[in-house]
């Protein structure tokens, strides 16, 4: 009699890891989506930024605005694996937002880094051939641009 107890509840208790399992699977995916749908957008305004670059200067000063623009993505797609990793975090716990944080910190700080190495090298070879430096002209921040909305750039395109 007790065996049968015993092993119900066994079985309950193998049930209840399945569900619990599943769950998490779904958490996940969930998860999954809602990145892919931050970096969709993300790429929907870089998009836009390069649109009105060459609008604006005619492709005089693309390249300026594709630096600027990369940094605008990732700005984004940093804020929307910072979302994504606190809400996994919730259910994992407090170490793990920790852990995250910290390489979203140095994942950014590598960015920073990067984006203004690229921005001295146009520097550079904008004086070079005697032309104004567009990526010091156009700066664009992560808190001043948000998802969605339309970025009008001023232009002094030198000769």
């Amino acid at each position: 009699m007790w065996k049968r107890e015993e092993k119900r509840r066994e079985e309950k208790r193998r049930e209840e890891k399945r569900r619990e399992e599943k769950r998490r699977e779904e958490k996940r995916r969930e998860e999954k989506r809602r990145e892919e749908k931050r970096r969709e957008e993300a790429s929907t305004l870089i998009g836009r930024v390069k649109f009105v670059a060459r609008w604006l200067a005619g492709g005089a000063a693309v390249a300026a605005i594709a630096t600027a623009s990369t940094a605008i993505a990732a700005a984004a797609v940093t804020a929307a694996a910072a979302t994504a990793s606190g809400a996994t975090a919730a259910g994992t716990g407090a170490v793990d937002i920790e852990v995250q944080e910290e390489e979203e910190e140095e994942e950014e700080d590598e960015q920073e880094e990067e984006n203004k190495e690229e921005e001295k090298d146009e520097d550079e070879e904008d004086e070079e051939v005697g032309k104004k430096s567009y990526s010091s002209i156009v700066r664009i921040s992560k808190e001043n641009v948000s998802l969605g909305s339309t970025v009008l750039i001023p232009f002094d395109v030198g000769v």
